[in-house]
């Protein structure tokens, strides 16, 4: 979804934004600034680095990306909890009823649709078919 919300400059970053999860744990935001996962972020960041640097992206994520992020937040937790955990959408940027739209459509993904479609998703941007041509 971030990768869709995103100039396309920034899309591939807007695609692997979370890929350090598919190492690491995937630990809800609110939670990953407490001090005592301090930890986890410097290895999340550290994992980030190698990662664009893989894909030959900028080292830093761009801005565009964490607003995109924290939009598709505000969608999760307004669409999939019921009711949205209190302070969690707090100062969130509003979404509009297409980006609703396509949050509905990618959370219902099964994971193999899900990994189709990110694939799909990452042919577009970059022209590359398969895995072997990512390099």
């Amino acid at each position: 979804m971030v990768s869709l919300l995103v100039p396309a400059k920034d899309a591939l970053w807007g695609l692997m934004h979370d890929a350090s999860e598919a190492y690491l744990l995937d630990i809800p935001a609110p939670l990953k600034k407490m001090d005592a996962l301090r930890p986890y972020r410097e290895a999340e960041a550290k994992l980030m680095r190698a990662i664009a640097l893989t894909f030959h992206m900028e080292s830093e994520q761009p801005e565009s990306i964490h607003e995109a992020d924290l939009k598709a937040r505000r969608v999760e937790a307004e669409e999939l909890m019921s009711p949205p955990v209190d302070n969690w959408t707090s100062n969130l940027p509003e979404y509009s009823a297409n980006d609703r739209i396509l949050f509905k459509r990618i959370a219902n993904m099964g994971m193999y649709q899900a990994e189709k479609a990110f694939l799909a998703r990452y042919e577009e941007i970059t022209g590359c078919k398969t895995p072997s041509e990512w390099r």
